[in-house]
């Protein structure tokens, strides 16, 4: 087990095990559209959820948002169980868009066309950062667990990327996001683009404000998202 101060204490945990509600002690309640029930990694009935369409997302304020872009800037987990069964094009699992000259605060992308995986930090230029390594990251047909985390060491930002508990790549960066304070967060559909909210299948969604370790990560990885809390 990890210590509970900081794996079972996540600023965001979605079990999406029947409901899609946060049973983090900041019980932060997305919004659904058109998000449903399915089978889970274990066979178990309504034990995940699935995009399966263009506008499907799960939803926060523009302040949950901000909070998260926050996160980013200094110490940040995401982490996720994925079955990508269902991804045609693009999906971006987690989005806030900034509707000033177009530009994004931050986005986390996968793309089964273009064989890319991104974590997007665009302030007034169009720089971002791209990770190309994701053939062991994603399955069509068995749940794999998926972490990013960044860690802000002096001026620079540390980008990681997980698959299985596995650290796959890491990158370094100036590029801060910015806080927007003009849409929704988003699980799944990018506002005003199509076909960018078919992620697939998903369960045990946590957002953490603190960068997990490694070691963290592989017991997160050996647990299957079994622990609820």
């Amino acid at each position: 087990m990890i210590g509970k101060s900081i794996a079972n204490r996540p600023y965001m945990y979605l079990p999406l095990k029947g409901d899609t509600n946060d049973y983090s002690t900041n019980a932060q309640n997305p919004s659904n559209t058109g998000v449903t029930t399915t089978t889970g990694q274990f066979g178990e009935s309504n034990g995940a959820y699935e995009w399966d369409s263009s506008t499907d997302r799960l939803s926060w304020s523009s302040s949950i948002g901000n909070t998260v872009a926050t996160m980013l800037n200094n110490q940040f987990t995401m982490m996720f169980f994925s079955n990508a069964n269902g991804i045609q094009d693009q999906a971006r699992f987690l989005n806030q868009l900034n509707n000033i000259s177009s530009q994004y605060s931050f986005q986390f992308t996968y793309s089964s066309t273009n064989n890319a995986s991104s974590i997007l930090f665009v302030n007034t230029s169009t720089t971002y950062s791209t990770f190309n390594d994701v053939d062991n990251m994603f399955s069509t047909t068995d749940f794999v667990m998926v972490a990013y985390s960044t860690e802000k060491i002096s001026s620079d930002i540390h980008l990681k990327q997980y698959s299985s508990g596995v650290l796959l790549d890491t990158q370094t960066t100036t590029i801060i996001p910015r806080a927007a304070s003009t849409t929704t967060m988003n699980l799944g559909m990018r506002p005003g683009v199509n076909d960018f909210g078919k992620i697939g299948k998903l369960h045990c969604f946590r957002i953490y404000n603190v960068t997990l370790s490694d070691g963290a990560l592989k017991i997160l990885n050996n647990e299957k998202g079994r622990i609820r809390a």
